[in-house]
């Protein structure tokens, strides 16, 4: 496809600047499933437990299928490209192919979902998600065909998960395993609190 090739020329070739090559980098970094898995802790301890789980298990599900998905298709990572260098060097084995995205798919599939949950974080998650997605053309590790497979599947994997959280085999479940994980906190935090209650206290010892 020309057109698939001549817009990644022009991205990664024509609009280079140095400024942009910190940005888009930086924005690289901040799209890895690393980033993306600190929402989840953040959600927990913000009372939203349910959704925090369903992030988690999202953020798996499509790392896993997105995987397999560029083995199946195995196309191959862009040629002549201006790499830009990133903090990290080469591909790993399972990261060798293009198509689809794992990033694109990752930030529309969490902005699709979050945005079902947050509506007043709708845009930002958007943009956000499409900023991500430019980047790693950018960078020269995609093509722009790339990055729409992977956000048209991502879009596709957090609506599925809109659904599961209304599916109530799974609800039951989730609540379950929230219930688990909080009950082996409380006894994790009581069993701290009563090692510390043990410790001899500063003042008695000094008298």
């Amino acid at each position: 496809m020309s057109w698939n090739h001549d817009l990644f020329h022009f991205i990664n070739h024509d609009m280079a600047n140095p400024a942009l090559d910190v940005f888009f980098t930086i924005l690289v970094i901040l799209g890895t499933i690393y980033v993306w898995m600190l929402l989840c802790p953040v959600l927990w301890f913000k009372k939203r437990r349910s959704e925090a789980v369903d992030l988690f298990f999202l953020l798996l599900v499509v790392l896993a299928i997105t995987t397999l998905l560029k083995f199946i298709f195995a196309a191959p990572r862009p040629e002549d490209v201006r790499l830009v260098p990133l903090p990290f060097a080469g591909y790993s084995p399972w990261d060798a192919y293009s198509f689809p995205s794992n990033h694109a798919a990752r930030a529309f599939a969490c902005a699709l979902f979050l945005s079902a949950r947050f509506r007043k974080w709708m845009i930002p998650l958007f943009v956000y998600a499409f900023l991500i997605g430019f980047a790693k053309i950018y960078v020269g590790a995609h093509y722009p065909l790339d990055i729409i497979g992977g956000a048209v599947f991502g879009g596709v994997m957090g609506w599925l998960f809109i659904q599961l959280r209304r599916y109530p085999p799974y609800a039951l479940r989730r609540e379950r395993l929230v219930s688990w994980i909080e009950d082996v906190g409380r006894r994790l935090l009581g069993k701290s609190q009563k090692e510390a209650s043990r410790l001899p206290n500063n003042d008695s010892v000094l008298l």
